[in-house]
């Protein structure tokens, strides 16, 4: 067996060559695509295997991508904990293995902001805020469901076309692609859906986007009784970040 790393691979100028000449290296990898960087994890044991994708071109909160040249650090950081995440837990599904990478994805994504490059530069405070950001989730955490809401209250309120797919129903994908966050490390919009459903439910009775001035996505989740709840959310919090 190769001694070759993951990152050596996707370092190398014929990566998927060398991937494909090492591949008993990586039985949990039945392909990698380093031209869309797109890696798919496979179960190694059990009779119905199933495979996961895990996107790696990945759009931060400051707008760039984890690819780009200045993300270069965390970039390798995610391909190397890839497979080291595997070798501490060699058994482990390929669902869960693809969400440990996306957990470590959305925490890269949430650093962005705070134009962190460099796990070197995370201090303690931030480490304290994001657990306080993520408790409720990845769409929380990337505050998506606060985007979504404030970017169709602002078309509402200056009169702007939405894009409908037909009669108050919203093209969802997208509004996703307009507001910016459909390349983000999140597969499913839980509350954002919600919020969409909330806008295509007042659209169709009428309403008017001169009563939503003082709204806040708040409100709205407020209103759906949607606020999650502490206990559950600490939960899950711990279930998505631990590694075993």
């Amino acid at each position: 067996m190769s001694n070759l790393a993951l990152l050596d691979v996707f370092q190398a100028s014929d990566a998927e060559e060398k991937f494909n000449s090492n591949r008993e290296s990586w039985p949990w990898l039945s392909n990698i695509s380093i031209a869309e960087n797109i890696i798919e994890i496979t179960d190694t044991a059990g009779e119905n295997r199933s495979t996961s994708s895990v996107e790696l071109d990945v759009k931060l909160l400051d707008g760039s991508k984890l690819t780009d040249k200045r993300n270069k650090e965390f970039y390798y950081l995610v391909i190397e904990y890839v497979e080291v995440f595997r070798l501490h837990n060699p058994v482990i599904g390929a669902s869960v293995h693809a969400q440990r990478i996306r957990s470590l994805l959305s925490f890269i994504c949430w650093l962005s902001q705070y134009q962190i490059r460099s796990l070197a530069k995370v201090t303690k405070t931030h480490l304290e805020k994001f657990a306080n950001d993520a408790a409720f989730g990845t769409e929380f955490s990337l505050s998506i469901p606060e985007k979504v809401f404030n970017a169709i209250k602002k078309q509402l309120l200056e009169g702007r076309k939405l894009p409908f797919r037909e009669a108050n129903t919203f093209r969802r994908a997208e509004i996703y692609k307009q507001v910016g966050v459909h390349a983000l490390p999140i597969r499913n919009f839980t509350y954002t859906a919600r919020v969409l459903d909330w806008y295509e439910s007042q659209l169709k009775n009428g309403f008017k986007g001169a009563e939503l001035e003082k709204l806040t996505v708040q409100d709205v989740l407020e209103e759906l009784d949607l606020i999650p709840n502490v206990e559950n959310a600490l939960i899950r919090f711990l279930e998505q970040y631990s590694t075993k």
